[in-house]
């Protein structure tokens, strides 16, 4: 089942709606755009769509416009939906009101600012990528600020609330919008990727990735940039077709002219589907963090091996189960570079599949694991 992630903090449900239709959210959106709470209907693009900056506008998408979820006739619903991947450039701006129900389809790419306030809810069914900034407002904090896929450590977090995961809400709501707007939202993926780490030898940028399930999987393009914009593709990798045990692959990049390098995969199958992961941080002569999860998958013991550990600071494990649940925290003074953790002894977790997020210093690094 494809895991989805909710950014929310709470939400309040009417029990009615003055049904509007079917209304088009723009592909462009260069000056202040507002969904009134009275704009009653789905809103929905045809699309991607682009908070564009380029004419020094510094648009903002403001929506307003309060969930209702009408159980018997869906369209007959009030939200707002982007049908392909959201952009949200540098001094941009989306604020998601407090009772809203938002929806990414696919990735957000975001270098702007996102804010969703107290009862405001955020739904990304891919993966949120950029450097820039995501306020979860004054009420309590849905962590980890992520759906679907993976989160880009480079964009930034924050909000003065108290920590707290989801779901005060009905996640049956969601799941049936989910159903009637995202086909085969809950098909499993082609692959399901365990980690992506990185390591450098000598002026080589060694790559390294795991699956623990490949469906129809038919390559790894990795691609390269400078600048997370414009990527290249150096290489291609072949995949293992299907398979439901742990497969590992290895590329290496010697050609890395430039002290900050960014990679990410692109995973084809074979009927030219594709999905993205990373993009993954290379920094030449400084020592970054490296988490490796063994055994994975684990029916007993799992370990955590972590090195490059930032000395004589704090230390923050967090494990997260599938629907964004925390459950299970430590934090410790690290005095160590490198350190085995035994998470099996401390962490009373059952069968399933886990996001676990580690922190030490400035670093940070999120992984996937899988309890059999």
């Amino acid at each position: 089942m494809k895991k989805f992630l909710l950014l929310v903090t709470s939400l309040l449900v009417c029990n009615f709606s003055l049904y509007a239709g079917l209304i088009t959210l723009p592909a462009n959106i260069s000056s202040d755009y507002t969904i009134k709470s009275n704009d009653y209907g789905i809103h929905k693009s045809l699309g991607d769509v682009t908070l564009d900056n380029s004419g020094g506008t510094n648009p903002l998408l403001d929506i307003r416009l309060d969930y209702v979820y009408d159980a018997v006739t869906e369209s007959n619903s009030d939200y707002v939906v982007v049908a392909g991947d959201l952009y949200v450039d540098a001094n941009t701006e989306i604020d998601i009101e407090q009772g809203v129900l938002f929806i990414v389809e696919g990735d957000v790419y975001v270098t702007g600012d996102i804010t969703f306030k107290n009862q405001g809810y955020f739904v990304v069914m891919g993966s949120v990528i950029g450097s820039g900034n995501v306020n979860t407002g004054t009420g309590s904090i849905a962590l980890p600020a992520y759906i679907g896929g993976s989160f880009d450590p480079n964009v930034t977090v924050t909000g003065t609330g108290s920590i707290d995961t989801p779901l005060n809400i009905s996640e049956a709501d969601v799941r049936s919008i989910l159903d009637y707007e995202v086909t085969n939202w809950e098909a499993d993926l082609p692959v399901e990727l365990i980690s992506f780490t990185s390591k450098i030898i000598n002026n080589s940028v060694e790559l390294n990735w795991s699956t623990a399930t490949e469906i129809n999987a038919s390559h790894f393009d990795v691609e390269k940039s400078f600048d997370k914009n414009d990527w290249q593709k150096i290489g291609t990798v072949e995949a293992h077709g299907n398979s439901n045990t742990l497969k590992e692959y290895q590329f290496t990049d010697d050609n890395t002219v430039q002290s900050v390098v960014y990679y990410r995969l692109v995973q084809v199958d074979f009927d030219g589907q594709s999905e993205i992961f990373g993009p993954l941080q290379v920094v030449q002569n400084i020592t970054f963090m490296d988490v490796s999860i063994f055994p994975n998958p684990s029916s007993e013991k799992v370990n955590l091996q972590i090195n490059g550990l930032s000395l004589s600071t704090e230390l923050e494990i967090t494990v997260l189960d599938k629907l964004g649940r925390v459950v299970f925290k430590d934090a410790f003074i690290s005095d160590e570079n490198a350190m085995l953790y035994d998470l099996n002894s401390k962490a009373n977790l059952n069968t399933g599949k886990y996001f676990i997020h580690i922190k030490s210093g400035n670093q940070t690094k999120t992984s996937r694991f899988i309890i059999q």
